[in-house]
């Protein structure tokens, strides 16, 4: 199954007590689907198994404060429109408004005052490492994981909750260009040594 001329969005979940994931979804013109021969002459031998992220591997930092996440969503925020017109059939991207939603454990004041940053309107920066065997200043990415750098995101609606006796505290950003028109990067980098893929 295929689809030419696609466009899409993803939202990446990292849900409470669950392992992140990436939901996609693309829009484009369908391909009839065909039956290909399964690969029989392939050595996977060297994948290794899939690992469960855990508190080791993964850091944030939101506003240069490394802060522990209860769970959060972020969304690339394409919004993907199909055409079907007279001599034309084509998705397209005509809006891009990436949002970032994340429940913290609330730090003391006196260490780091969100809810001042958003009364002022504070922009500043918004980063996810999660690097196999990291250790947590990108010294390992040659072995594969996820980077997400938002450069600049402002705060909004704040929200003090309990997450299991500990004060949460819920907010919503806006993932908003930079001087260089720049609302993120985002690098996936796949370890997988001594594979042979036919």
């Amino acid at each position: 199954h295929g689809i030419s001329g696609a466009r899409g969005n993803g939202v990446i979940n990292w849900p409470r007590n669950g392992l992140p994931f990436i939901e996609w979804t693309f829009t484009g013109n369908r391909i009839a689907p065909v039956d290909n021969p399964i690969p029989t002459d392939g050595d996977y031998s060297g994948v290794a198994a899939p690992e469960p992220v855990n508190c080791n591997q993964a850091y944030v930092s939101l506003f240069g404060q490394d802060v522990i996440v209860n769970e959060a969503t972020f969304d690339f925020g394409n919004d993907v429109f199909y055409r079907c017109i007279a001599g034309k059939r084509d998705a397209i991207i005509v809006t891009r408004k990436p949002a970032l939603t994340i429940t913290i454990d609330e730090p003391l004041l006196d260490e780091y005052d969100f809810h001042e940053a958003i009364i002022n309107e504070t922009e500043d920066v918004f980063q996810y490492l999660m690097y196999k065997n990291s250790a947590l200043d990108g010294s390992a990415a040659d072995e594969g994981g996820i980077e997400i750098y938002a450069p600049t995101v402002q705060l909004s609606t704040p929200e003090v909750n309990d997450q299991s006796g500990v004060c949460g505290l819920s907010m919503e950003g806006r993932v908003l260009p930079d001087s260089t028109q720049s609302f993120l990067d985002y690098y996936m980098r796949i370890y997988a040594p001594a594979v042979t893929v036919p």
